[in-house]
């Protein structure tokens, strides 16, 4: 019995291999087309065509990364590092690669025994951290600011109160041979209420391999680090 009896004609002839001015003119629902011309690949989602990647699989986006292991914290199969109780610190093992240069690193739930500021550093990299915060106070415009000259970590990346901790932060040149940097959100709401960003440099040139998520004060409970890698 020839295709065509369990699939549309249509189906049969539209190519997978094209040009961006030669794509197919009828195409189904999921269809996907590779463009010799620009090197990418497209899915007709329904009503237009979807960028997925370039040439190289897997160039656009974040991939979450898996560590091998986390001190005072536990690594799931899915690279979920849930921190363990009433600990200051969390050293996660190989949260970095040469695969990726740049780095997001979110911190979610659990909780801190007081108000504190979750603090970023990389493995082994005790010094020559610099940053700044910028924060303003919601209900009087009160602007706020603390900065880190030569600390021992970038002390105001996020934020931990009783409720929950909170970080999400934007990790630059981690595993090159060059200064690192960082750019982070920062909410003090138990606290006053005020928000703001930080951001700042590490003078280190050497890679980073591990990541080590702190309190400033008091101790972490039962939050969720996750770490991705921005596809080069």
């Amino acid at each position: 019995m020839p295709l065509s009896n369990y699939l549309a004609s249509s189906r049969i002839s539209q190519p997978g291999v094209c040009t961006s001015s030669t794509r197919p003119v009828s195409p189904y629902q999921g269809q996907v087309i590779y463009q010799t011309d620009t090197n990418t690949t497209h899915v007709w989602n329904g009503s237009a065509w979807v960028f997925l990647s370039t040439s190289s699989a897997g160039d656009v986006g974040l991939v979450k990364i898996v560590p091998t292991g986390a001190t005072n914290g536990t690594v799931g199969a899915n690279g979920d590092i849930t921190i363990g109780n009433a600990t200051n610190s969390v050293t996660i093992t190989n949260a970095f690669s040469s695969t990726y240069d740049n780095y997001k690193v979110i911190v979610t739930g659990g909780a801190a025994s007081t108000n504190v500021s979750i603090t970023v550093a990389f493995g082994g990299v005790t010094t020559g951290y610099y940053g700044g915060l910028t924060a303003t106070k919601y209900d009087t415009n009160a602007v706020s600011g603390l900065g880190v000259n030569n600390g021992a970590s970038w002390t105001y990346a996020g934020f931990g109160d009783v409720n929950s901790l909170g970080l999400t932060a934007d990790l630059l040149n981690v595993s090159l041979t060059d200064r690192k940097y960082i750019a982070s959100g920062f909410s003090l709401i138990s606290a006053g209420a005020y928000y703001g960003s930080f951001a700042g440099e590490c003078t280190s040139t050497a890679a980073a391999t591990s990541l080590v998520i702190g309190s400033s004060g008091g101790t972490m409970t039962g939050g969720t680090i996750r770490v991705y890698g921005y596809r080069n």
